[in-house]
């Protein structure tokens, strides 16, 4: 049984980023939630999973999202929306990198568009820093952007899927992209720089990956 606590969770996370990127949630990541053992299955030794299904006349795609029992509870003892930080931060961050999947795989589907699995796993990469951030911001008046940016980018991370360099890239490109923007976000009165960031990240989310790379470049 998922809680009506972890669904809010991941309705508050879906919201902030439709605010920021200025879309419409056409259908909630709340209401697509699944626990069948096909998912956990997917999941495999990942917390979470974004699972993906297309109609056998390929016209749709029909999204689940699986979370794994021990995340589930962490953000419902801990809600980050009271308070983010070390204890929750981690599976915070799990949440919404799978949210900002289902996002950004729905949002370019209503326009029949793609998203390789390096832009969808940087983008998800990039909106758990966004959104940890603008937590921060709001509960405390202060984003902490340098030791959040440390946390979040400077970790050890270890793969050991099949996928393992996809990831690596990805990670890699956000933490280049993230770096590269902090001196112009720490340079920001302290009560601007979580919406400065929301700026730069509304640009590259409407771009498509060759424009993304480009934009890393150019910062």
């Amino acid at each position: 049984m998922i809680s009506s606590s972890f669904k809010d969770t991941l309705q508050g996370i879906e919201e902030e980023l439709a605010s920021v990127y200025g879309f419409l949630i056409e259908v909630s990541a709340r209401d697509c939630l699944v626990d069948s053992d096909i998912a956990i299955a997917t999941a495999g030794e990942n917390r979470a999973a974004l699972l993906l299904r297309q109609s056998p006349n390929q016209e749709e795609v029909q999204l689940g999202l699986y979370f794994r029992p021990e995340l589930m509870a962490t953000l419902e003892s801990l809600d980050p929306f009271k308070k983010l930080d070390s204890e929750n931060l981690d599976a915070f961050c799990v949440a919404v990198e799978e949210v900002s999947h289902f996002h950004l795989v729905s949002n370019r589907a209503q326009i029949n568009q793609g998203v390789s699995l390096v832009e969808l796993e940087w983008q998800g990469e990039i909106d758990k820093w966004l959104l940890a951030v603008s937590i921060l911001q709001k509960q405390t008046g202060n984003p902490h952007l340098p030791q959040l940016t440390r946390l979040i980018f400077d970790g050890s991370i270890c793969y050991t899927t099949r996928d393992q360099q996809l990831y690596e890239d990805a990670h890699r490109l956000a933490a280049r992209y993230c770096y590269k923007l902090l001196p112009q976000l720490q340079h920001q009165p302290l009560k601007k720089r979580a919406g400065k960031l929301k700026e730069a990240c509304r640009i590259t989310y409407s771009q498509h990956w060759a424009g993304k790379l480009k934009t890393i470049e150019n910062l």
